[in-house]
């Protein structure tokens, strides 16, 4: 629809081009201006009318369309949903989706069972509630999350990744969410989305479920003592995907960040830290002798083993002083 708009409104640029070069002279950079005629007038006034188009009408006419039987076919609705998230790339067209009634939209698409429509439902909605609280308290409001949370178990790769993508933008800084999240064991459905996609090597999915857990361990003392609860789960699949060569450098690192918050806060790692610890040192001897072309992708990665290392090795210090005080004491 955007497109046939642009091509509509096309004449009527070429027209204005015409017009305009009508009234300058061949060679001259300048020429006295000249009163325009009322037809003139008319034209040019009828010409950016038609040029320009009212967004949050169009938004109203998308959710319309969607909502009716006007789009029949999938691509018609593809091509609409992919026209909706261009618009709420803004940030006041974002707000205007939950005045319009857009997300009860989304929310249908989203339980549509079409893949093709539920991922790019999850994406719109993510793109709305990035940074945004104000979007963030009307989504939960509207009961967001349950539809989200559904799309993670979906057997579509890209639908998992868009439905990870909308939880993370969600839940950044809105405690509401952010309790749902918890109080639905996120922590555990993130480690068992990661230790499944393991066997699929899909490197997206799991730096995204990465990237989430670092957010949620660092904020939540609620998923904090989930992860501490599985005991060994969560360790062990981070010294896998840190000591396993074939994943890549963005994930290890994002494992590794994530390796990092169980070290500041205690969690796991008092009975997991010489696997921890092995894994790590194996991961830097790995990188010592990568290619040189290879140490750019790998920088990040490299830092956050070297703190880890650090974390943990002070902590190992700090208990064995404290042991030998209380034999001192004795």
């Amino acid at each position: 629809m955007a497109e046939q708009d642009g091509n509509e409104a096309m004449p009527f640029w070429k027209g204005l081009f015409e017009w305009s070069m009508k009234y300058q002279e061949a060679g001259s950079s300048y020429q006295q201006g000249q009163a325009l005629s009322e037809a003139d007038k008319e034209w040019l006034e009828d010409a950016l009318k038609n040029a320009m188009v009212d967004l949050g009408k169009r938004m109203v006419d998308i959710k319309e369309a969607l909502d009716g039987e006007e789009c029949s076919s999938i691509q018609e609705k593809e091509t609409m949903l992919d026209e909706l998230q261009d618009l709420v790339e803004s940030i006041d067209q974002a707000k205007d989706l939950s005045t319009i009634g857009g997300l009860s939209t989304l929310l249908n698409v989203m339980d549509s069972n079409i893949p093709s429509l539920q991922w790019r439902a999850a994406e719109i909605i993510a793109t709305c509630a990035q940074n945004n609280p104000e979007v963030q308290e009307s989504f939960y409001n509207g009961n967001v999350m349950p539809h989200v949370w559904n799309l993670l178990d979906s057997d579509d790769d890209t639908c998992r990744l868009k439905a990870l993508l909308a939880v993370s933008c969600l839940i950044r800084g809105c405690q509401k969410l952010h309790e749902y999240f918890s109080e639905h064991h996120g922590a555990t459905k993130l480690i068992d989305m990661m230790r499944a996609e393991n066997n699929s090597a899909n490197e997206r999915i799991i730096r995204k479920c990465l990237q989430i857990l670092q957010y949620a361990l660092s904020h939540s003392s609620a998923d904090r003592q989930e992860v501490d609860a599985l005991g060994h789960v969560l360790p062990e699949c981070l010294t896998q995907v840190i000591s396993n060569d074939g994943h890549d450098p963005d994930v290890q690192a994002a494992a590794l960040e994530v390796t990092k918050v169980l070290g500041m806060h205690g969690i796991c790692v008092p009975t997991h830290k010489s696997e921890i610890i092995q894994g790590v040192e194996l991961y830097l001897a790995r990188m010592d002798v990568c290619p040189e072309e290879d140490w750019g992708a790998a920088e990040d990665g490299v830092a956050a083993a070297k703190d880890v290392l650090a974390l943990l090795k002070r902590e190992t210090v700090d208990s064995r002083d404290a042991q030998e005080m209380r034999l001192i004491i004795r």
